[in-house]
């Protein structure tokens, strides 16, 4: 037995170790609530003016533990979503975020939880939001994400996926991620028929990578 494993004493017996506290009026340490970091990177500048960039997510319906992975890109599917747009008749891009009426439940209507979602951001060619898994996905046992741009008229332009354009595919994301993960998605896949709008870059929509972590 090495010696860090030998205590000397009296014979009195053991101690219990001394409680520390905090010197009076001291306020209490609110602990951090896991906060989920998306980014999404495309081929040129962002350009919200024109289209949608969406982070949406699947979380199990309630009474089950496991989400259902989703395979496409269509808002029937998903129990939450991030969009960045021209959203509601606002005049310049926005962030709003949007949830089943039911969470989890895939057969219930949406409702516009905030107007303004003010953890989302977009700077030169990436779109990032960070979301409090406590606060805004009610600490899911299980998620998964999809990330699709759109053009204006709401027609899906690519998403992220093993296949070209919109043959998208959801990503289950580790609650215990420690780093950052980096997905990629093939360039230059962003569907062009039918048209898009005459004023929609389809380089600002061709998803590029998408990054994830979980800061703690």
């Amino acid at each position: 037995m090495g010696s860090n494993n030998i205590f000397f004493g009296c014979a009195r017996g053991p101690f219990d170790t001394p409680t520390p506290t905090l010197p009076p009026g001291t306020p209490t340490p609110t602990p951090l609530s896991p906060t989920l970091h998306l980014s999404m990177r495309m081929a040129a500048s962002v350009d919200p003016r024109y289209g949608y960039y969406v982070f949406a997510f699947n979380r199990p319906p309630q009474g089950r533990v496991d989400a259902n992975p989703v395979t496409v890109n269509r808002d029937e599917t998903w129990t939450d979503y991030i969009q960045l747009g021209i959203n509601f008749g606002s005049s310049t891009p926005n962030f709003v975020r949007n949830e089943r009426l039911i969470p989890g439940d895939v057969n219930s209507n949406f409702q516009q939880v905030e107007i303004t979602f003010n953890d989302g951001s977009y700077s030169g060619d990436t779109v990032e939001a960070y979301i409090n898994m406590i606060d805004i996905l009610d600490n899911p046992p299980d998620l998964y994400i999809n990330v699709i741009t759109f053009d204006s008229t709401g027609y899906a332009r690519d998403a992220l996926g093993p296949g070209l354009g919109t043959s998208a595919d959801s990503y289950r994301v580790n609650l215990e991620l420690t780093g950052v993960i980096y997905l990629n998605d093939t360039t230059g896949d962003v569907i062009m028929n039918p048209a898009p709008p005459t004023d929609f870059n389809r380089h600002s929509f061709d998803i590029v990578q998408v990054a994830l972590q979980i800061l703690k």
